[in-house]
């Protein structure tokens, strides 16, 4: 799971509209950087209005324009390193605006990112090194992810952009087989998140990389604390958030079927547990039938969960013994 948490209307590549005698000197002594600053504001008033639009059919419209107001430009010779990292978020953030294939758009991504960053300003190479963090773990790349997110740090001051850097960081470690590194990596970022969607992924994570490290009781309560986090404007989960993504897609079930285990603990009645084990069983089965072909690491630990479950249920059946059965009787 990671967030991508940089958005074109906010972030460090964002451009500062220049006053009107500045503006009008930059076209006179520069016209083709004039037309480059004035396309990436259009394009920021887009994603402003994008961002702002909740119904996703308004959205992506204004993402489609964004998209196309970039394109016509760079038609016309207009290039800049702002340009092609404002393209480069246009294409991962937004996957849909443009009817083509992902892969060919993120590693698209990837290039200008990777061309753009030598010749952007100290101060915007934060965002673009997180941009191409999230191009390569799109592109099943974790240890071009894992650099451009140790590059990311090395530049990025903003805290909650920390926090979020850190919790993709650990996702990657964790793709990599370092459970013990994703394990501080979560908790790091726990300890900078000012966020509810930061907070909350943060739990997500750190649950499933205790888990993943064998330790299945610790990160039942830190599910239960990341589903008790709920997001602002929506009320709903982070792990619905439009900007929270998960590679490979299927390993959200695992997410899924941990979260619905850990409710159970909670669950007021017996109908309600038995409920949520056997939600956690769909999901955890759902994982296993996709991750088997790719033969997962975490095979193992899902085989070992799913048998938790099974006890869980088997406990919960009618007739089961209950803690006291047994006991002797004359």
């Amino acid at each position: 799971m990671r967030r991508l948490g940089v958005a074109v209307a906010s972030a460090a590549l964002a451009v500062t509209p220049a006053p009107a005698r500045a503006d009008a000197w930059e076209s006179a002594r520069d016209p083709h950087a004039h037309r480059a600053r004035r396309t990436a504001e259009a394009v920021e008033r887009l994603a402003i209005a994008a961002a702002r639009a909740r119904r996703w059919r308004f959205e992506s419209g204004f993402q489609r324009a964004a998209v196309a107001v970039v394109e016509l430009a760079r038609r016309e010779g207009v290039r800049s390193a702002e340009l092609d990292a404002l393209m480069a978020e246009l294409l991962l953030g937004w996957p849909d605006a443009i009817p083509d294939d992902r892969p060919r758009r993120f590693a698209e991504a990837r290039a200008l990112l990777e061309a753009s960053l030598p010749r952007l300003p100290v101060a915007r190479q934060a965002s673009a090194w997180f941009l191409l963090a999230i191009a390569c773990a799109r592109l099943g790349d974790p240890r071009c992810e894992r650099r451009a997110y140790d590059r990311a740090l090395e530049v990025e001051w903003r805290t909650d952009a920390r926090a979020n850097i850190l919790l993709n960081r650990a996702e990657t470690s964790l793709v990599l087989g370092d459970v013990d590194a994703s394990v501080r990596g979560y908790r790091a970022a726990l300890g900078l998140a000012q966020t509810p969607v930061h907070l909350a992924l943060a739990w997500y994570g750190l649950a499933i990389a205790l888990e993943r490290r064998g330790d299945l009781a610790a990160a039942l309560p830190a599910v239960r604390a990341a589903a008790a986090v709920r997001m602002p404007a929506s009320g709903g989960r982070a792990l619905d958030e439009p900007s929270v993504f998960f590679v490979p897609a299927y390993d959200r079930h695992y997410y899924e079927a941990l979260e619905a285990l850990g409710l159970a603990g909670d669950a007021t009645s017996p109908a309600e547990r038995r409920a949520l084990l056997e939600l956690a069983r769909e999901h955890l089965d759902a994982w296993l039938e996709a991750a088997r072909p790719e033969r997962s690491r975490w095979l193992r630990n899902a085989e070992r969960l799913r048998a938790h479950l099974e006890a869980a249920l088997a406990r919960e059946s009618p007739g089961a013994a209950r803690p006291g059965d047994g006991a002797a009787r004359r």
